[in-house]
């Protein structure tokens, strides 16, 4: 979870743009909005563009403008109940994530959904009908089978020629096309033998075909010849699809005909296996942040041996190491210590890169023999200088960071399950965790005291972190603290193994087990908190949930081990134990909270810790998080007001005391030094503020000074800071707000420090007067390359209605593109663009301009959100030579592309997204009219020059797209008739496709009608436009026309046996 915590942590922190992996939500959803939380699980499960990489749900950022807002506290529900509302998806996706995340003092949700969902396409299982009753059936409902996915940022359903080809992309076998192989009566038992040592295999890969040979004894064409000939009635052994062979049960197979196989059987297939696996993948030599796109780095480049074989190898692996017994004709621990020997074998690999090229078959090698696995692993991850801990160091960069070696986690998990190998697995999974946090989070899943997930006794699981303390304390404290009451409050079960033999996991526990081996885990850690101060504070919070002979316990476990603590580690101690206090009395009506006859041992607790605690609790009043130190929760602003009175009274008795000086060391001792700025304002001397002024060291970024001059009015602020240098002004001017007589000071300073101010400022606090001087502040905030302020001033101006110059916009939208490329901080506000470029269209703007704006921007518009890209859409209606750019670009026909591989992967992608929302027909003025001529030359050129670049089909095809939307005719007709003819002339029939797949993309996403009327209103609609075609003699138009009704009645009827399958419930 930690891990997870800190991707979660990174994306609030760069706020990347959503997308296939990525989802903001303002507020977490509604508890009786089962319908939003399927359909978006099931998009994220199934997003073809962020397969094998981990997808974020995160609640607390609003998703357009992406301002951090937070969740209220208690929004967020329990993960038992995020869990419970899986089982409506099927199959029931695991390793689902859920929790909280503190940032900038706010409180985010996340899901955080595993890459280990990659195997099915993921549906509806159990129908979803809006909680308000079986009337409103048609809204809002979700039934079973019903599929969606992500398409960039959006949610889309999910058809089923979509299903099919996301299918074959997660599955390398599809089981649903492969066509059987059948065997005869001249079923030939040791050849099938022999492949069922083998499994699966591709006859395009010459090292698979290599391997097969060695193993069966016979050549490619013999082979081929043998298993295609075989025929049988009844049973099916072999499948094939698309160049692989796969046996249809592995493991069933292998054991059939275990008695045919024999030494040189095995001592074949272990020297292939080690071909097999000691080859490394080309992906591992490329840069870390191009791995996730090696399909395109490499350009076609193809391992030896295909993924299909290896998998095969590996299951055959791990069948051989958990049956031994059963291949009676092979010799006395043949099979035993080839498998020992290749894994010894594996883990001497002195390249990080075999290591992983490997990794997603250690749960077959794991499986094969555990002991020898887990002696390894725990070997090599107690030295530093080798290349399995330099594999686990390494990363995989995209939206998120992936370390390697995540595979072990569920194979060591696995192997824990057993009571046997428990000990070793935990010790494995110890090491592990020194180098990624998410082994320490996996050994937390097994051991839980209320749901753990292995055989072992509570004894062993207990009893082992007292072995892991001696071998690092700090890292066992840290695991210990996981495992105290309510703190790691969600566990799933850990996927069954394939073939390690594995009774299951009983789904509860007993409270005598839970309570047995909770308090196991927290006698342990009284024992081993020793005199650090750190866990002394961990211990504490463990008294909310605890007995009370178990809090006398940790009260006297502290109260004895303070004795030996320094000062500054008892104030610190002291500190905590009032946070501990506080909290109670605060919410002393909760059910957590403690009665005021237990909190009195922890009040005496305090005073025995420190005696003297002025001094500590003058610190502790200045510390960052200060609604921690309220004492009330109703009256936020009283509560405010009184915390302020008392840091007042501490900074008087200091001033009054020690003067300025004593402020100074005081600021060096606290958290929230702009507290003391804020109470300073009121009775400090001039004098003294400028001494302040004079020993800091970066002005800009000290927050007393910024928190002072804020809390006085600007006449005192001038007559301050009236006789300090210019630069000196200019830093302490841009802590104010941006106003008119704020710009009136600036500009009376020198032309040297206003650019400091500029450089600066915060751009807060815009006046009404402001926008007198808009066009100023812009340009300045322009030359010191602060774009993001200036674009939102210029929203601000817009909002409130205010005049602005074209000119200034234009200006500042180019340079921010320009900006944002060199400027990794520089965050582009979609929000604020999509305003300014939407008014820009608006205006009398010269169409190349907003051409270029909306091509940089293109990534922004979206029709479906109202900001439409119109002028890219008319550039293409009106030049065919435009239109053809892109095509041949998309194509790779374009030679004259001289960026590189990098830019035009991105030019490609945006050349897609303009294609596929393109919604202007072509010769569609500005004004709604369609001029014939225009029409007709862009046809022309379009379709000669497609067909000499040989892209006729794809250029045709988007204009029909186009053409979906084309107005009606004047005459009445439902397409403009010349639009009309174009399609009718069409008899390759690539425009008509087109037109057929727009009319089902531009239903968008739609509620399912049960009674399939909608349906039937669209199948009406279509029969009666081909009438009409075929009434004016277009019957290509009118058969395409007749195919999308028909496509609609077959929707509807499948719709009314899904509802009558809901009625019968």
């Amino acid at each position: 979870m930690i891990e997870t915590e800190a991707k979660v942590i990174e994306i609030l922190q760069k706020l990347p743009s959503e997308g296939p992996n990525l989802d903001y939500k303002e507020m977490p959803y509604k508890k009786d909005d089962k319908y939003s939380f399927i359909k978006d699980v099931i998009s994220m499960l199934n997003a073809e563009a962020a397969m094998d990489k981990d997808k974020f749900i995160i609640f607390g950022v609003e998703d357009k403008s992406k301002q951090l807002k937070g969740i209220e506290e208690g929004s967020w529900r329990d993960d038992n109940e995020w869990q419970n509302l899986l089982l409506n998806i099927f199959p029931i996706p695991t390793d689902i994530r859920t929790g909280t995340v503190q940032f900038n003092n706010l409180v985010f949700g996340y899901f955080c959904i595993s890459p280990l969902n990659n195997e099915w396409i993921y549906e509806v299982g159990k129908a979803v009908f809006p909680e308000y009753g079986q009337h409103a059936k048609h809204s809002n409902t979700l039934f079973e089978g019903q599929a969606f996915t992500r398409r960039g940022s959006k949610n889309v359903t999910l058809f089923s020629k979509d299903r099919q080809r996301i299918l074959e992309k997660k599955i390398q076998s599809n089981n649903s096309k492969a066509h059987p192989v059948i065997v005869d009566s001249k079923y030939d038992e040791i050849l099938m033998g022999t492949l069922g040592l083998i499994g699966i295999w591709n006859e395009d890969y010459d090292g698979d075909v290599e391997a097969v040979g060695k193993i069966t004894g016979l050549s490619k064409d013999e082979l081929l010849i043998k298993i295609r000939r075989y025929r049988s009635e009844s049973e099916s052994v072999l499948l094939y699809s698309n160049g692989v062979w796969k046996t249809s049960n592995h493991l069933e197979l292998l054991l059939r005909e275990a008695d045919k196989i024999y030494d040189n059987h095995i001592e074949a297939f272990f020297d292939c296996l080690k071909n097999v696996f000691f080859e490394i993948e080309p992906k591992y030599n490329l840069d870390p942040d191009k791995r996730h796109m090696a399909t395109f780095f490499l350009h076609g480049q193809r391992n030896k041996y295909s993924n299909a074989i290896k998998e095969g190898l590996a299951e055959t692996l791990a069948i051989l190491g958990n049956n031994k017994e059963v291949f009676v004709n092979c010799s006395d621990n043949k099979i035993l210590n080839g498998v020992c020997q290749f894994i010894r074998e594996f883990f001497k690999i002195d390249d990080w890169r075999g290591y992983a090229s490997q990794a997603d078959y250690f749960q077959y090698i794991g499986e094969a023999c555990p002991s020898v696995f887990l002696d390894e692993i725990i070997e090599l991850t107690s030295k530093e200088d080798n290349a399995f801990v330099e594999f686990l160091n390494e990363k995989e960069q995209g939206i998120t960071v992936t370390q390697y070696g995540y595979q072990l986690l569920w194979t060591i998990s696995n192997i824990a399950k057993l009571k046997q190998y428990f000990s070793r697995a935990i010790v494995a999974l110890f090491q592990l965790a020194k180098y990624n946090t998410s082994f320490g989070d996996a050994l937390i899943g097994v051991v839980l005291p209320w749901y753990p997930q292995t055989h072992a006794p509570i004894a062993i699981r207990v009893g082992v972190f007292n072995g892991l303390a001696k071998e690092d304390i700090n890292l066992t404290w840290k695991l210990l603290m996981k495992l105290m009451p309510r703190v790691t409050t969600t566990g799933s079960p850990i996927q069954k193994p394939k073939f390690l033999k594995v009774e299951d996991i009983p789904e509860t526990v007993s409270a005598k087990d839970y309570m047995e081996a909770s308090l196991g885990y927290i006698n342990i850690a009284i024992e081993i908190s020793g005199n650090d101060v750190n866990r002394l504070c961990d211990l504490l919070k463990v008294i909310d949930d605890v007995d009370i002979e178990l809090q006398n316990k940790i009260v006297n476990r502290i109260s004895d081990a303070s004795i030996n603590l320094s000062l500054e580690e008892k104030e610190y101690l002291w500190d905590k134990i009032q946070d501990f206090l506080v909290r109670h009395r605060k919410f002393s009506d909760a059910d957590w909270a403690l009665g005021e006859e237990r909190l009195k041992s922890i009040d005496k607790l305090a005073s025995h810790v420190l005696t003297d605690s002025r001094h500590a609790y003058a610190v502790r009043l200045f510390r960052k998080d200060q609604y921690s130190l309220m004492e009330e929760k109703d009256d936020y602003s009283k509560e405010e007001e009184k915390l302020r009175d008392k840091q007042t009274n501490i900074i008087k008795e200091i001033y009054s005391k020690d003067g300025i000086r004593g402020i100074v060391e005081f600021e060096k001792e606290v958290e929230n030094i702009g507290a003391i700025g804020a109470c300073l304002g009121n009775f400090i001397d001039d004098s003294d503020v400028l001494y302040i002024i004079s020993k800091s060291e970066q002005i800009e970024n000290d927050d007393l000074i910024r928190n002072f001059f804020l809390t006085i009015d600007i006449e005192r602020t001038i007559e301050i800071i009236c006789n300090e240098p210019d630069e000196i002004q200019a830093k302490i001017l841009s802590f104010l707000p941006l106003t008119k007589q704020t710009l009136e000071i600036v500009e009376k300073i020198g032309e040297g420090a206003q650019k400091i101010f500029w450089d600066l400022t915060n751009v807060w606090g815009i006046g009404q007067d402001c926008f007198e001087i808009y066009e100023r502040a812009v340009e300045r905030l322009n030359a010191s390359r602060r774009t993001d302020k200036s674009i939102f001033i210029l929203y601000i101006c817009l909002k409130e209605k205010r005049e602005i110059k074209i000119s200034v916009v234009v200006e500042t939208l180019n340079l921010n593109v320009e900006v944002a490329s060199t400027q990794s901080n520089n965050t582009l506000d979609e929000y604020y663009i999509q305003h300014l470029i939407k008014w820009l269209q608006e205006q009398d703007v010269d169409k190349d301009t907003m051409v270029l704006i909306e091509w940089k921007y293109l990534v922004f518009l979206e029709e479906r959100e109202g900001y439409p890209p119109t002028f890219l859409w008319d550039k293409m209606s009106s030049n065919p030579e435009y239109y053809m750019g892109i095509i041949k670009l998309i194509c790779g026909k374009e030679d004259d592309f001289s960026g590189s591989n990098e830019e035009r992967t991105r030019i490609v992608g945006q050349c897609y997204k303009l294609l596929y929302g393109w919604k202007r027909v072509p010769g569609l003025r500005m004004d709604g009219t369609l001029d014939a001529t225009v029409l007709d030359n862009w046809i022309s050129f379009v379709t000669s020059e497609s067909k000499k670049h040989d892209v006729e089909s794809m250029a045709l095809n988007y204009f029909g797209r186009a053409a979906f939307y084309a107005p009606v005719d004047e005459d009445g007709f439902f397409i403009e008739k010349h639009v009309a003819n174009v399609l009718q002339e069409d008899k390759e029939g690539h425009a008509l496709s087109g037109y057929f797949t727009e009319a089902f993309n531009s239903r968008g996403v739609y509620n399912v009608d049960i009674t399939g009327q909608a349906e039937f209103e669209l199948e009406k609609s279509y029969q009666e436009k081909a009438n009409a075609a075929d009434e004016a003699g277009m019957f290509r138009l009118a058969e395409t026309l007749r195919k999308i009704a028909r496509a609609y009645h077959d929707e509807g009827e499948h719709n009314i046996k899904y509802g009558l399958s809901f009625d019968s419930e």
